[in-house]
């Protein structure tokens, strides 16, 4: 998925550099937590309601990072949703960088 991003509209820093340096190979050390990046949702989840924007995203996402808080350290790297990720949908990413071949099923082999 990471390398789909990259070639469209959905390339970011966290998809270009984070996920791809950081996440798949397990390090999670981007030097971002996970605390802060929720901190940052919640500030556009102000902002959409003070703009009377309707949008459900804010909640949606902070639902799951909130879910990802529990499962990890307070200080959690913000690359480490990829392990509640993983827990979430019952499959193991392999490590490594993105190459279209990067998602193992517990259902199956590398697929």
């Amino acid at each position: 998925m990471i390398d789909v991003l990259n070639v469209g509209t959905g390339r970011n820093f966290s998809t270009t550099n984070s996920f791809s340096t950081e996440a798949l190979p397990r390090k999670y050390a981007s030097g971002f937590q996970l605390a802060l990046l929720m901190k940052d949702v919640g500030i556009s989840k102000e902002l959409f309601e003070k703009s009377q924007f309707d949008t459900d995203m804010p909640d949606l996402i902070l639902k799951y990072f909130k879910h990802a808080m529990s499962l990890v350290e307070p200080t959690a790297d913000h690359t480490e949703l990829v392990k509640t990720w993983e827990k979430r949908a019952g499959i193991e990413l392999k490590t490594g960088t993105p190459c279209g071949d990067t998602i193992r099923t517990e259902r199956s082999n590398w697929v």
